[in-house]
């Protein structure tokens, strides 16, 4: 049976997956479905706590970025720099955990500084921010969304999501912050609108969603500043602007430099990246001083324990769910027979 388009990317995978190895499948909705062997049933789906790593514990410390860094550094792994202070006044809030501690160590890393939820994905809400003003802006709009926040300094070096299941490598990619490249005849208020058609078309092909870039973001006004430059200035030929803080694919952010391959040493380096975090299922985001065949130059920045696979090729995403919903179904077998 051919999966419906209708369903989210995921979604059409999980199903191509299962019917592939034989499971039934129930689809609700374009993001949410049931599976069965016939004896057990799982749940699988998008926007919702369910996802699509089953293998993995139910509680993951990765829904915590300051306590997966805090056991990854313990651990011997080198980590980003930063700290985690909460979004109000917490009564029971230790000393230096408050919002205006936050400013205090945004001044003592230096502006500009990264704040973002401590529980958030998906960079919603990530902002690299230039002041304590945009600071506090920025304390008071994750605040109804999280009660932490983390404060990091910022590094300028390429970011790479790579993969592992079961301590097999599944890939690597090079993640792009959305950027628009002069051509010495549009403005860059032109060229930002070309860049969100282009990235709203893309996006729809995939069944994603797309949030066309804010010509007035706090970030946008800043990259300009520092340019001598306006929404109506003409953008030199060659001249490239950055227009996010991160590689956010819901605003035109890509995947680049696609690999399967990965070094030994790295992939015994994500392995026990795994093991420390009891994770069989995870995506692990990292910015790379050199290459990434050699784990000494990797900065792990956080841990994704439900990867969603963007610009990854189809086949590959099959693959992957097929081996996930296998072993979930496998090792279901085998606790029943225990019993």
């Amino acid at each position: 049976m051919k999966t419906p388009t209708s369903l989210h990317r995921l979604v059409g995978a999980a199903v191509d997956a299962c019917q592939a190895e034989g499971y039934q499948v129930t689809i609700f909705d374009p993001y949410f479905i049931e599976i069965t062997d016939g004896v057990q049933v799982l749940q699988m789906g998008i926007g919702s706590s369910f996802g699509f790593a089953p293998i993995n514990t139910q509680c993951s410390v990765a829904n915590d970025k300051t306590r997966t860094l805090l056991l990854l550094k313990r651990a011997g792994f080198t980590v980003t720099e930063g700290q985690c202070f909460f979004t109000f006044h917490h009564p029971h809030a230790l000393s230096g955990q408050l919002p205006a501690d936050a400013l205090v160590y945004a001044q003592a890393l230096g502006y500009p500084v990264f704040a973002k939820p401590n529980a958030g994905s998906l960079s919603k809400l990530a902002a690299k921010v230039y002041s304590p003003e945009e600071l506090t802006n920025q304390i008071t709009a994750i605040e109804p969304t999280d009660r932490l926040l983390r404060v990091e300094r910022p590094i300028d070096l390429p970011e790479y999501r790579m993969v592992m299941i079961d301590g097999e490598f599944q890939y690597s990619c090079r993640k792009e912050i959305p950027t628009i490249t002069g051509d010495g005849i549009h403005s860059v208020e032109a060229l930002i609108a070309a860049f969100n058609t282009q990235a709203a078309t893309r996006a729809q092909t995939m069944n994603e969603p797309f949030e066309p870039l804010n010509l007035h973001s706090t970030y946008l006004q800043n990259q300009l500043q520092e340019q001598g430059i306006g929404l109506d200035s003409i953008l030199k030929q060659g001249t490239q602007l950055t227009l996010t803080p991160t590689p956010i694919a819901r605003q035109g952010g890509t995947k680049q430099a696609y690999s399967e391959t990965i070094s030994e040493a790295t992939r015994n380096w994500l392995e026990q990246v795994g093991k420390t975090l009891n994770l069989r299922v995870f995506g692990l985001d990292v910015f790379a001083k050199g290459p990434i065949d050699d784990p000494d130059n990797l900065i792990i920045l956080e841990a994704n324990h439900n990867p969603i696979h963007r610009h990854v090729p189809e086949p590959k995403v099959v693959y992957m769910m097929r081996l996930v919903v296998r072993k979930y179904f496998e090792e279901q077998r085998i606790i029943r027979a225990s019993l």
